[in-house]
């Protein structure tokens, strides 16, 4: 069975399990966002896990910086999101989207190791 993605709370901790035929584009995270966020409101969490396996990227430039104003832009402060990508090439566009979502009100770092992405969580944050 083909899923976009699960999400549940582990302890304290947001844990987003991107599924089999998860995209990351706008059309996918949005909606991810909107259930992660209500969450993290109503649970009082402020750290959140994605975790998947090398999921394909359609998403350009400008997607890219619109994903990270989305994020830097929320109302949420100390926001704190690992993304566990495994086998996932980071570029000059991933970075793009990290510097732009760093610059506003939560904390944005990806990992391809799940316990130094989980001690990265457990850390107190700057933002």
């Amino acid at each position: 069975m083909s899923y976009l993605y699960n999400v549940r709370t582990v302890g304290t901790i947001v844990h987003v399990e991107l599924g089999p035929s998860f995209v990351i584009s706008l059309g996918h995270l949005l909606p991810l966002w909107g259930e992660v966020l209500v969450i993290c409101r109503d649970q009082r969490c402020h750290r959140v896990l994605v975790e998947g396996l090398n999921p394909p990227r359609d998403m350009g430039t400008l997607e890219a910086f619109k994903h990270g104003d989305f994020l830097g832009g929320l109302d949420q402060p100390g926001l704190r999101i690992a993304f566990c990508l495994y086998e996932y090439a980071s570029d000059e566009i991933t970075q793009h989207f990290r510097a732009i979502a760093n610059a506003g009100s939560c904390d944005v770092m990806f990992f391809k190791d799940i316990d130094v992405a989980l001690a990265w969580l457990a850390e107190t944050g700057t933002a």
